[in-house]
């Protein structure tokens, strides 16, 4: 169930992440959920332990998922973002060309490796 709570566009998952979600962290206070005290426990290992395989998934928002860690938009600025001229809507297929990284603003490619 926490799986579907986070990936789910479900209108009761989309409320609930509403109410438990404050700036891509979970809430520190208490509500009345049943789902919300089932799943709450588990959100830490589901968000801190999964791995996104690049070339079968091609909707992951490089600045908002969790594809390479914690998410770019947590680690950067939007000065920096809006320098390197990456949208918060960009996805990571958007930066991969010939099976090479392509970033805007560094001028090279950078070969995607294989190995994990």
């Amino acid at each position: 169930m926490t799986w579907d709570l986070r990936s789910s566009p479900e209108q009761w998952a989309v409320i609930l992440k509403s109410r438990v979600l404050k700036y891509m962290s979970i809430i520190k206070y208490h509500i009345f959920s049943s789902i919300w005290s089932t799943v709450k426990t588990e959100w830490f290992n589901i968000n801190h332990h999964y791995a996104w395989i690049l070339d079968k998934v091609f909707n992951i928002n490089v600045c908002l998922d969790s594809w390479c860690g914690s998410p770019l938009v947590l680690n950067t600025s939007v000065e920096f973002l809006q320098q390197h001229d990456i949208s918060t809507s960009s996805l990571v297929f958007d930066f991969i060309y010939n099976r090479s990284w392509l970033l805007p603003g560094f001028g090279q490619t950078f070969s995607l490796s294989a190995k994990a």
